[in-house]
């Protein structure tokens, strides 16, 4: 007969307590202070978890229509920390992570609408 395959799990337990929105607004305020300090305390305690933060703040961040401020704020600050500029946005910093997570969000449909005709064309030229 013919055995069957294998198949493995990787699977992770989260237990979350969420309250109401009420109970999370002073925290919220601190996020969104102008002067970003709770974002960058954050991310000097969140370094491994980079991609985890960069999610929530940018999901706060967009709710209040905030995200251009979050951006900004942030890659100014990396762009006046590095000597050259060969090397901007070569480390993986909660700013080039909240960048790319970004583009993700807002750029895929252009990326699709903007490309769609040139790869079926390709599509069909292999195709014949």
């Amino acid at each position: 007969g013919i055995e069957p395959g294998s198949l493995r799990v990787r699977a992770r337990y989260s237990m979350e307590k969420i309250m109401p929105e009420e109970e999370y607004s002073e925290f919220k305020e601190l996020i969104l202070q102008k002067e970003l300090h709770v974002v960058y305390a954050l991310s000097h305690v969140c370094g491994q978890d980079r991609t985890l933060l960069a999610g929530i703040l940018l999901k706060i961040f967009l709710h209040e229509k905030l995200e251009s401020l979050l951006l900004r704020t942030l890659n100014d600050r990396e762009i006046s920390m590095e000597d050259e500029a060969t090397t901007l946005f070569r480390a993986t910093t909660l700013a080039s992570t909240l960048m790319e997570q970004y583009m993700k969000a807002t750029a895929t449909s252009f990326v699709h609408h903007a490309l769609k005709d040139s790869i079926l064309k390709i599509m069909e030229s292999k195709q014949s």
